[in-house]
């Protein structure tokens, strides 16, 4: 098995970073794709999933000490869905930071189902999505389609290290923008919040994540709507997990019952690859 690829130091003393599987998709919402064409496999949430990425949102309104600065996101429709929502749920004081939509984030299909990019539509254009952001990692068909296990979490590691840097980047711009003494003041009151990087992405790229954040190479759990927040340790220089690692407690709660692998359809050889590959196993 190859070692896991190495993550850069956090830049900060402190950030979170809550890790958010979309909400259950609606699969029977894709239309048939047309004759000679490849299966766009890009289905919208249903029902079910928007009330995930409500609970998700009131999760972490739950969580006042957290500042979610930055918000990294999938370009597919039911991340950007679940992303958008869980944004309209959160308090403003908890959020008020553009979606920036990465492609490094798109989900892993190795010689199964090749995910096309959405064109633009009433999502990508919503205000509420970073038009400047350029994303870091370009989707490429070819090496997408090819990509190994190892590869996929060396790509989870490389937009990891540029998630954090942005998040870094954000924390401190902002702290100029409100100037030393409102920080200050915001130290002295205990009103100080904690900046946190929320990353809203697919199943094995999320598993990809979080196996490289925490340095394990177990399975990880990752229903869908499902919450895994680490923090960074600047003593251990390390993160480290904040309560259960793929938590869905914050759905079930609501009487949500899982129905991961009977929706997935089509992309079961999926679960069965990221079970049985030795990297992901």
């Amino acid at each position: 098995m190859e070692s896991t690829p190495a993550l850069v130091a956090c830049p900060l003393n402190e950030l979170h970073i809550i890790i958010v599987r979309h909400g259950k998709p609606d699969f029977e919402a894709i239309p048939p794709a047309p004759a000679g064409s490849e299966a766009h496999l890009d289905p919208p949430l249903s029902g079910v999933g928007l009330m995930q990425a409500k609970c998700v949102a009131e999760h972490l309104n739950a969580l006042p000490h957290l500042a979610i600065e930055t918000v990294v996101v999938s370009p597919l429709s039911r991340t950007l869905e679940t992303a958008l929502a869980i944004r309209k749920h959160l308090n403003k004081a908890n959020c008020q930071a553009q979606l920036k939509m990465e492609e490094g984030l798109l989900e892993w299909t190795p010689e199964t189902i090749t995910p096309l990019l959405p064109q633009t539509t009433p999502l990508t254009c919503d205000p509420m999505i970073d038009e400047n952001y350029h994303p870091h990692l370009r989707y490429s068909k070819e090496e997408h389609t090819q990509e190994s296990p190892a590869h996929l979490l060396q790509r989870a590691v490389d937009v990891l290290n540029h998630a954090v840097k942005l998040a870094a980047q954000q924390h401190i711009q902002l702290q100029q923008q409100q100037g030393d003494p409102a920080a200050a003041t915001a130290m002295e009151t205990g009103d100080a919040k904690v900046p946190a990087l929320l990353i809203v992405a697919h199943c094995a790229v999320n598993i990809a994540l979080v196996r490289a954040l925490l340095g394990v190479d177990t399975w990880v759990p990752c229903d869908t709507a499902s919450i895994t927040h680490v923090m960074w340790d600047a003593d251990a220089k390390a993160w480290v997990p904040v309560g259960e690692v793929g938590s869905t407690a914050h759905w079930e709660e609501f009487g949500l019952v899982s129905e991961t692998l009977p929706y997935w359809g089509v992309a079961k050889s999926l679960w069965t690859n990221v079970r049985e590959w030795g990297i992901l196993a």
